[in-house]
């Protein structure tokens, strides 16, 4: 008899300390043993799980792994060894809830975010995040002001970097001091775990954030979001990231700190966007954080728009910031509402750049035809569609490469205007002709044109 089948349907087989596996619900974010793929729980099957897995190049499968080889996303096992889940909260009544929570969590960041909550802040790749969120950190450090506009409350800053090295960290973050004229005392107040390089991920965080005293932090900056994803989790996939903001709200709550996830905005224009819409990956990181911040580029150079939209704070106004190096501040006299439009081709700069390829295809269709034709026929054979074509062909009438014939009699018995080239030029001459007229006209074909016997 095979171990699984000496257990009874509602029962669960025993891990490693002789436990029952607990029951695991559908939707449960596991990783499988050694292997260091996340999967998603699609069902609880007593001995083993089904089990769906997505790799963040897109590649999905459904597999059937017993309790054994899956462990929690901490890396914990699933065989009562590793923590508990914790129990949820009681059902009770709103006047319970009222009197238990008169008042809100105290912000951090005045109008913008608190204890215990979740912050995303994008913008574009290397548009100035990490100095942006340095000058925040002093600005917690020393209870200021950020930008101009966001009282803070004091208090201890933890950077958890893994998108720089230590040697940037300790070039950048007293040079911003410097030129926010803050006191260099305040770096005291400022912790760093440097991790790039060490492969980090936010679950490989728990231990270390687990062991910090309840209340150190008032502020946590994970820098860059992206490289905290754990292996076999996409960006993409709006259930596993769910499951990582859960892990982090788990962490923020416990330690009372506000935390700040920096992220960057997907590839394009991001202008015709809504504030929850801009970010790279899953819409699941917007919905899920309590405070969405983004950065867009203002029509000014240099300048910037800041957006969010807030959960427990009422809406607050857009923002324009200018960052003259190394630091953010407020742009006083840039619009917000100003910001930078994409690019658009006139339809002129359109036809220039196409206008040597599309002279060169009407030319070699008239060279094909061999004989005067009507203008209609040579732009149905060169292929050439309007507006480009009446832009080459005007081009090509004004330098005089075609010329008008005479009229030409079609079956209907109507004429119409013919047109042939005029002269052979580099655009009608064939390769080999080219070649033949290079080999003519240089310096050494003329010299042993000099030398031959009369």
């Amino acid at each position: 008899m095979r171990f699984a089948d000496s257990w009874t349907e509602t029962a669960c087989p025993p891990g490693s300390n002789g436990k029952p596996f607990p029951p695991i619900a559908p939707g449960t974010i596991v990783q499988a043993g050694d292997r260091g793929n996340f999967g998603t729980v699609l069902a609880d099957n007593g001995s083993t799980c089904t089990v769906h897995f997505r790799s963040p190049e897109g590649q999905e499968a459904t597999k059937e792994l017993p309790k054994s080889e899956l462990r929690s996303q901490d890396g914990q096992p699933l065989d009562g060894n590793g923590p508990a889940n914790p129990p949820l909260p009681p059902i009770v009544s709103l006047p319970k809830i009222i009197q238990a929570h008169p008042r809100l969590r105290q912000p951090v960041v005045y109008d913008v975010v608190r204890q215990g909550e979740t912050l995303n802040l994008i913008h574009q790749p290397k548009g100035g995040k990490s100095w942006l969120v340095g000058g925040l950190a002093l600005t917690v450090a020393t209870g200021g002001c950020w930008l101009e506009r966001f009282d803070c409350t004091q208090g201890r800053v933890l950077m958890i970097d893994a998108e720089l090295y230590p040697e940037v960290i300790a070039y950048r973050l007293p040079m911003i001091a410097d030129a926010m004229s803050i006191d260099r005392s305040a770096l005291e107040y400022i912790d760093v775990w440097p991790l790039r390089g060490s492969l980090p991920d936010l679950f490989k965080l728990a231990p270390s954030l687990n062991a910090i005293e309840p209340g150190k932090y008032a502020l946590i900056v994970l820098d860059a979001w992206y490289r905290f994803l754990p292996p076999g989790i996409s960006e993409n996939d709006n259930a596993a990231v769910m499951s990582l903001y859960n892990t982090i709200d788990g962490y923020a709550s416990r330690l009372g700190a506000a935390w700040i996830n920096v992220h960057h905005a997907s590839k394009g224009d991001q202008t015709g966007k809504g504030v929850t819409d801009v970010g790279s990956g899953a819409g699941a990181q917007s919905r899920a954080a309590d405070t969405h911040v983004i950065i867009r580029p203002h029509a000014q150079d240099n300048v910037a728009v800041m957006e969010a939209v807030v959960r427990s704070f009422p809406p607050i106004d857009p923002v324009s910031i200018r960052f003259d190096f190394p630091i953010w501040s407020l742009a006083h006299d840039a619009d917000p509402r100003d910001l930078r439009k994409p690019r658009e081709r006139s339809v002129r700069e359109d036809r220039d750049r196409h206008l040597d390829a599309d002279r060169r295809s009407i030319v070699n269709a008239m060279v094909k035809l061999n004989v005067p034709e009507t203008k209609t026929v040579i732009r149905d054979l060169a292929r050439v569609g309007p507006p480009r074509f009446g832009f080459a062909w005007e081009s090509l009438l004004a330098d005089k490469t075609i010329v008008p014939t005479e009229r030409i009699t079609k079956g209907n018995g109507r004429t119409y205007e013919g047109f042939a080239i005029a002269v052979e030029s580099s655009e009608t001459a064939t390769g080999e002709q080219r070649e033949s007229n290079g080999r003519k006209n240089s310096p050494v074909a003329e010299q042993q044109e000099r030398e031959k016997p009369l």
